[in-house]
C-alpha cells in the first residue's frame, strides 16, 4: 500500500473519530440542555407560587376588611333606628353610606385580585406541563444515548486501533511528521492535494513544496500545516 492510500485511510478514519466524537458529545450537552430548560422553568413556577401567595393574602386582608365593614355597618344602622335626633341620624346614615362605599371599592379590588389569581395558576400548570414534557423528553435522551455510548465507544476503540496500525506502516519520517500533526491539529491534520491546492485550506502550493509532495517526502501545507497526501484514483 501506497503512503498516500495509507494517509488517505488514515484522514478518512480521523473524520470517522471526529463524528464519534461530537455523537460523544451531542448527547451529555442534549441532556445538561434540557436539565437546563426544566430547572428555568421550575424557577419560574416557585415565582409564580410566591406570586400566587401574596394575591391570596391580600385577598384574604381586603375580604376581612369587609366584614369589619358589615360588623360596623350593622352596628350602625342598629344605632340608626334609636338615633335621637336629625343630626344624629344623618351622621350615622353618612357613617353607613361610606363603608357601604368602602366595601363596593373593596368588591372591585378583590374580583380583580381573583382574575390575577386565575391567570397565574393557568400560566403556572401551563409551566407545570411544560416541566412534565421537558423531563420525559430528558429522560428519553438521556435513556438512548446511555444505550449508544457502549457502541460509540466500541466504534472509537476500533477506529484508534486501526489508526495506530496504519500509522505503523508509515515510513519512520512520515510518522515522526503524522503524530506531531496530530498533535497540532486532530482530526484537522491530514488533506489531499488535488489541482494544485490544500483541499483543507484551498490554498495554491508553492512550487518547492509541489516538488517536495510529488519526490514522496513528508509535506505539510506551507498555510494550514495540514499533511499533505496525493488522491490516488478509486
Amino acid at each position: 500500500m501506497s503512503v498516500s492510500v495509507t494517509l488517505s485511510k488514515m484522514h478518512s478514519i480521523h473524520l470517522q473519530l471526529a463524528e464519534l466524537g461530537i455523537r460523544k458529545r451531542l448527547g451529555p450537552e442534549r441532556i445538561k440542555a434540557g436539565e437546563a430548560n426544566i430547572a428555568s422553568a421550575e424557577d419560574e413556577v416557585e415565582l409564580l407560587e410566591v406570586e400566587l401567595l401574596q394575591l391570596r393574602t391580600t385577598a384574604d386582608k381586603k375580604g376581612l376588611l369587609q366584614k369589619t365593614n358589615d360588623a360596623k355597618i350593622a352596628d350602625l344602622e342598629a344605632k340608626l333606628n334609636a338615633a335621637s335626633t336629625n343630626v344624629e341620624f344623618q351622621k350615622l346614615k353618612d357613617e353607613i353610606a361610606a363603608k357601604k362605599m368602602a366595601n363596593g371599592v373593596l368588591d372591585d379590588e378583590i374580583l380583580e385580585i381573583w382574575d390575577r389569581i386565575e391567570a397565574f395558576e393557568e400560566k403556572k400548570n401551563e409551566k407545570k406541563e411544560e416541566i412534565s414534557l421537558a423531563t420525559e423528553k430528558t429522560d428519553i435522551v438521556r435513556d438512548e444515548f446511555k444505550l449508544e455510548l457502549p457502541d460509540i465507544q466500541k466504534d472509537e476503540d476500533n477506529r484508534m486501533a486501526k489508526l495506530r496500525e496504519l500509522a505503523d506502516t508509515l515510513p519512520a519520517d512520515f510518522r515522526q511528521t503524522y503524530f506531531r500533526m496530530v498533535k497540532a491539529l486532530g482530526e484537522k491534520s491530514l488533506a489531499p492535494f488535488e489541482n494544485n491546492a490544500c483541499t483543507g485550506c484551498n490554498t495554491m502550493l508553492k512550487p518547492n513544496t509541489m516538488v517536495q509532495l510529488t519526490n514522496g517526502d513528508p509535506t505539510t501545507c506551507d498555510n494550514c500545516g495540514r499533511l499533505l497526501y496525493i488522491r490516488e484514483p478509486q
